[in-house]
């Protein structure tokens, strides 16, 4: 049986769809662990199919496709406070949580690229299949944070604490190197997000309300990470 190798591959140039664009030395590309999988194709449906083609890498670099509003649903229900504050702190917990959540992914799939090429499910990802460069990912992991600290200013102060737990997740690819168990980092940390979002509805988490579901929210986030 004969084995391909990087020089049986016919030889192309590949370009990033980032501006920031990574110069490829070599004209040979890797060899493909999974020729046999379809290639990478575009989103056709939902909110990423609609944006322009330049920024479609960034969007699913945060996720943009999976919101996340636990907290503020579950303080609407236990303190249920007027509609227009319902409103407002959703507006606000949608760009922060972008930013904020965002950045945690960006970091993630950059820190991970090279074990995202080797594994089935990951290898589309934006950074892993060179859609976006090291350099632009790293500068617009930086981005994120703090354009999501401007939006935490304009919380209750009592968002402060958690929030900064909650960075707690920027360990998590060092936690995928060293246990077995990683998904409890990262499950501990979007516990902690739901808190910030309680806390963000005016309910202090702290207290005995709040100290009755902290552990439930530990456990639910832990066993579906």
């Amino acid at each position: 049986m004969s084995t391909v190798t990087n020089k049986d591959l016919p030889k192309q140039t590949y370009r990033s769809h980032s501006p920031i664009a990574v110069k490829h030395d070599t004209e040979t590309p890797p060899l493909d662990p999974f020729p046999h999988l379809p290639p990478y194709g575009p989103p056709t449906t939902g909110i990423v199919s609609c944006l322009p083609m330049i920024l479609v890498p960034y969007a699913e670099l945060v996720r943009l496709h999976k919101p996340y509003h636990f907290g503020t649903l579950f303080a609407s229900v236990v303190l249920p406070p007027p509609p227009s504050q319902i409103l407002w702190i959703n507006v606000l917990f949608s760009i922060g949580s972008l930013f904020l959540r965002g950045a945690a992914y960006t970091w993630n799939d950059t820190l991970n690229a090279p074990y995202d090429r080797l594994v089935a499910r990951c290898r589309h990802r934006p950074v892993a299949r060179g859609a976006v460069s090291l350099v632009a990912a790293y500068l617009f992991t930086l981005a994120q944070p703090i354009s999501g600290v401007a939006i935490l200013y304009q919380l209750p102060t009592l968002c402060f604490l958690p929030a900064g737990l909650a960075f707690t997740m920027t360990l998590y690819p060092f936690a995928e190197r060293v246990t077995n168990y990683p998904q409890v980092v990262l499950g501990s940390s979007l516990a902690l997000g739901q808190l910030v979002g309680i806390a963000g509805m005016g309910m202090d988490p702290f207290q005995q309300t709040g100290r009755n579901i902290i552990g439930g929210m530990l456990c639910l986030n832990m066993a579906n990470s």
